[in-house]
């Protein structure tokens, strides 16, 4: 996320312009997860002058939202937020980090590559990760560690 940050303010020639990635990232042992809450989003702060759609020319940005019309001066005309809309989607990322597990509470994986895997708590490592006991074919349990953020307690 720190990447997309700089590669944004270096393109656009402004260091000190807000960027948010609504995602959060956590460490599960000695390894980072992300989990993007808008996947491909970024939202950058707008500031007349700037030429944001030279974020287009790059490999990490696909688009620049604009609406469709332009203004009478040819300039674009971007879709902006206010901070207020920012900040439900703020607040919801807080939510996903403060999930709290107990051991023994059954669970279903909700992205990644074991989406939909279905398990229990067997540790609570701290707040933002735990380890998940799953059945494995033959009978045999398996071992594995996620953030928080990627489960969901099952009913």
């Amino acid at each position: 996320m720190n990447v997309i940050r700089s590669v944004a303010r270096k393109i656009l020639r402004s260091r000190d312009i807000r960027v948010f990635v609504p995602a959060v990232s956590q460490k599960v042992r000695d390894e980072s997860q992300t989990l993007f809450f808008m996947d491909g989003y970024i939202f950058i702060e707008y500031r007349p002058g700037i030429p944001y759609l030279s974020l287009r020319d790059t490999v990490f940005f696909r688009d620049v939202l604009c609406n469709s019309t332009r203004s009478p001066n040819k300039e674009p005309s971007y879709s902006l937020l206010t901070d207020a809309d920012l900040e439900i989607m703020r607040s919801g990322m807080q939510e996903m980090k403060r999930r709290s597990f107990r051991v023994g509470d059954s669970i279903r994986v909700m992205v990644g590559s074991y989406k939909n895997l279905r398990g229990e708590i067997s540790v609570v490592y701290d707040e933002q990760s735990v380890q998940v006991s799953v059945s494995h074919l033959s009978s045999k349990r398996v071992l594995i560690d996620f953030p928080t953020t990627y489960l969901e307690l099952e009913n």
